[in-house]
């Protein structure tokens, strides 16, 4: 952490040094509390800014994350505002758990110190690398900066983040049992179908997508002196989207596309072709935990006139 103490001579000499670096004089600068400075003319203030922060980041995954503190000068006479960086900067930066991840070159406190560049032809930034850990978690990274020539004028930037696994296998099996719904004496024969195991890929912001096709197996089933034979010549495509919640759950959600059926019906000796049409999986949607596992879930087919389960298992993808 920074030492926050300092003589009134040094404070003055720190304070003269850094108002001459902008072209100001000591006069018109004063440091609060707040980080904001206040004179007769021109109000100034220092900022720290984290540029487009990551807040989502993969297991084991590297970032990077780019400092900079500002000067901004406000305008009393108009809404016109100007800032330039601060070079010379020193700033510190740490995780507050840092199970979560780690910075590179960090003490074995936690924490990184670096300073602002002196290169007037680009903004002076310090540039830190965070790696995350091999295991899901959240936390805050914390950056805060000591600007010299001022009492106990620190700047500072959270930024909170999560660690999340980014892919996972997903496979699925179903079983529907049929309902005799033209005739209650011949009952359609149970139906199974399976998802083979297929990856889905999260963005920087948590959103999974994946498709695959589903296989769904033919039947037979005798009643009696009647015989129902389902085919299934075609395979469903099936949709998959999903998100990691704040709370780590894992919401997957599959929408289907329609297969083809057809079949026969025999009768003592007598046989009849079923016309050709199509079935479509009902939605479905289930949710686990980012570690993973297997979820039975209610599920229907061809707008409820098949009742089942489906099966979805979820594994996520070592990094």
């Amino acid at each position: 952490m920074f030492d926050r103490r300092g003589g009134a001579a040094a404070q003055r000499s720190r304070l003269a040094a850094v108002a001459l670096l902008f072209g100001l004089t000591v006069a018109t600068v004063a440091a609060d509390s707040a980080a904001t400075t206040a004179a007769a003319g021109p109000q100034y203030r220092f900022t720290l800014d984290i540029a487009s922060p990551r807040n989502t980041l993969c297991l084991g995954e590297t970032a990077h994350y780019v400092a900079t503190v500002n000067l901004i000068e406000v305008s009393e006479v108009s809404a016109d505002t100007s800032f330039q960086s601060v070079a010379g900067v020193k700033i510190e930066a740490y995780p507050n758990d840092r199970s979560v991840g780690h910075f590179l070159g960090a003490t074995k406190g936690g924490s990184v110190v670096k300073f602002t560049g002196f290169d007037l032809e680009v903004p002076a930034t310090a540039d830190f690398t965070f790696v995350a850990a091999k295991k899901p978690g959240k936390t805050t990274l914390v950056f805060q900066g000591l600007v010299e020539g001022y009492a106990g004028l620190y700047v500072s930037f959270n930024v909170g983040i999560r660690v999340i696994p980014c892919k996972f296998n997903v496979s699925t099996t179903s079983r529907f049992e049929g309902d005799a719904i033209n005739n209650p004496a011949l009952p359609y024969p149970p139906i199974n179908s399976g998802m083979k195991t297929t990856e889905i890929i999260g963005d920087e912001t948590g959103h999974f997508t994946g498709e695959a096709d589903v296989r769904v197996f033919g039947a037979t089933k005798t009643t009696g002196p009647c015989t129902v034979v389902e085919r299934f010549p075609g395979t469903a495509h099936v949709d998959i989207s999903g998100d990691i919640f704040d709370d780590g759950t894992l919401t997957l959600n599959f929408t289907y596309t329609p297969v083809p059926v057809s079949g026969t019906v025999r009768c003592e000796g007598v046989t009849m072709s079923v016309p050709g049409s199509t079935y479509t999986f009902d939605p479905l949607k289930v949710s686990v935990r980012p570690t993973g596992g297997a979820i039975k879930s209610p599920h229907t087919w061809n707008a409820g006139q098949f009742k089942g389960k489906t099966t979805v298992v979820v594994i996520p993808e070592k990094p």
